[in-house]
């Protein structure tokens, strides 16, 4: 049975990490090793409702597959409920694509990603899911 690791992201500082960036930059140390396979672990991240203004930038030596894998999920009572602008946004403006995804098999569920670049996304790794999104780029 997969051993679920669960981490906080919260800007106003209450979680474990304030920032996508900061998430993405320490998941090869959350698990055992960075073979979330071979350890049978999936690593989760809750974000709380508010506005991130970094990319999610999935890049990382992770070993995954389509159950030990990372997922990006906005915490309990953070969720976007169908409005735009509400939940867990990430808001690059024109500096960014809101999400970038190099990984394999990562779970992008349920974010606002609001840009005014051409795109909200950037997917190249294999079995990657994104489901529940609003995504707005003008």
């Amino acid at each position: 049975m997969v051993t679920v690791i669960t981490k906080t992201i919260d800007a106003g500082g209450g979680g474990d990490y304030t920032s996508f960036i900061q998430a993405e930059a320490d998941v090869s140390n959350i698990g055992t090793s960075a073979d979330l396979v071979a350890n049978d672990e999936a690593i989760v991240f809750e974000a709380v409702a508010g506005t991130y203004t970094t990319t999610l930038n999935a890049n990382s030596s992770l070993i995954t597959d389509s159950t030990r894998n990372v997922t990006y999920r906005p915490a309990a009572g953070s969720e976007h409920g169908g409005q735009a602008g509400a939940g867990v946004i990430i808001d690059t403006g024109a500096s960014n694509i809101p999400v970038l995804i190099s990984d394999d098999f990562v779970v992008v569920d349920g974010l606002n990603l609001t840009t005014t670049t051409t795109n909200c996304a950037w997917v190249q790794g294999a079995g990657t899911v994104m489901r529940n999104c609003i995504a707005s780029a003008s």
